[in-house]
């Protein structure tokens, strides 16, 4: 086995479990294909927000801006779904905002499961200052700017621990995840109530859609009538602790 692993600082790369990596290039990253803004006008809009060209369904983020506060899109009223081609918004909204996107180099639709699950955490030491840094193209290495960086093993990074995706539509669903406490986790949607076959959304819990997360699994329900197929991402990070 070849590759790359860095520990956080202060546990030693060769005891530290997991959650205490900060990188290990076992795992999968989410590395960013695209990323920008767009300006949505108030009332009901379509709008192809950009033409991702991947050719497949990506991994991506949304957020709305307006008065000065961000937030996460609420997928309701002002919906965003990606195709293999294009991320495009179709919804509605009662004043105008600025969305905010990200398109990640990884498809949607993957099954995935990470190997060597190590749950165990080490003890905390004092390390030195070691690590690794690379710098983004035209940033100095010794910039105090962590944007500047597209690695800093001082920095956590979104590792994935397991995807996957439904094949016929269904309105819950149970992923084993065996982690040993409660991960971060992102839930996408086939909604062919509201969108096409092949348009992806975000999906976020609301009166009829709830996530249960437990420290070996996730169950999901959609408390309605309709049944659809479902993508989901969860990672190696926990969502309420750290070390």
């Amino acid at each position: 086995m070849y590759g790359i692993k860095a520990s956080r600082k202060g546990y030693d790369v060769d005891s530290a479990s997991d959650k205490q990596l900060s990188f290990s290039s076992e795992w999968p990253l989410l590395p960013i294909s695209a990323e920008g803004t767009y300006n949505i006008a108030s009332g009901d809009q379509t709008y192809t927000i950009i033409n991702h060209g991947l050719g497949y369904v990506p991994v991506f983020m949304c957020w709305e801006e307006a008065g000065g506060q961000l937030q996460m899109m609420d997928a309701s009223f002002r919906n965003v779904y990606a195709t293999t081609s294009s991320l495009v918004f179709d919804g509605w909204s009662p004043s105008d905002f600025t969305l905010h996107y990200k398109v990640f180099r990884r498809e949607l639709l993957k099954n995935y499961t990470a190997d060597n699950l190590v749950t165990t955490d080490s003890s905390q030491s004092d390390s030195g200052d070691y690590g690794i840094k690379v710098s983004l193209e035209g940033k100095s290495v010794d910039s105090s700017d962590m944007r500047d960086f597209s690695f800093r093993s001082d920095l956590r990074h979104l590792m994935i621990h397991k995807t996957g995706y439904t094949t016929t539509p269904v309105a819950t669903g149970t992923v084993t995840h065996g982690l040993g406490y409660k991960p971060m986790y992102w839930f996408y949607v086939e909604n062919t109530d509201r969108n096409s076959a092949g348009q992806w959304s975000i999906q976020q819990e609301t009166d009829d859609f709830y996530v249960s997360s437990t420290t070996s699994q996730l169950t999901w329900t959609l408390f309605s009538a309709s049944q659809f197929n479902w993508a989901y991402l969860i990672f190696k990070d926990p969502v309420n602790q750290v070390g």
